[in-house]
């Protein structure tokens, strides 16, 4: 599988928001990190994280403006809007760097994060 369509089938997955189908495309072992390295979540965080993200934003949205691939990562320009989560904003702008392995999500970098609400 080309690595735009594992991300595309991730995208999905968040728009239609299926944790389950937004996790199977993530490796065992995957984990977000922020631009300084640091680690946010592991798949015990992101399943916590997304379950509630999901199940209370009915009105979730993403939006890709720009994509550019090369190799087995792609990186990405988001606008997510329609989030109802406590302590994380409605609308964010991000730009955001995918790592595949293989034919999963091994590493989900968030390279810069704004808030449009603030």
């Amino acid at each position: 599988m080309d690595p735009t369509e594992i991300v595309d089938a991730m995208q999905a997955a968040y728009r239609d928001r299926d944790l389950e189908r937004f996790l199977a495309v993530c490796a065992p072992d995957v984990e977000v990190r922020d631009a300084k390295g640091e680690l946010l979540m592991d798949r015990s965080g992101m399943r916590d994280f997304y379950e509630r993200l999901f199940r209370n934003s009915p009105e979730l949205t993403l939006e890709i403006r720009n994509r550019i691939a090369v190799g087995d990562v792609v990186v990405e320009e988001e606008e997510v809007r329609g989030s109802h989560l406590s302590g994380f904003p409605e609308r964010v702008h991000a730009a955001v760097a995918i790592h595949l392995t293989d034919t999963k999500v091994a590493r989900i970098v968030f390279l810069s994060v704004v808030d449009l609400d603030a």
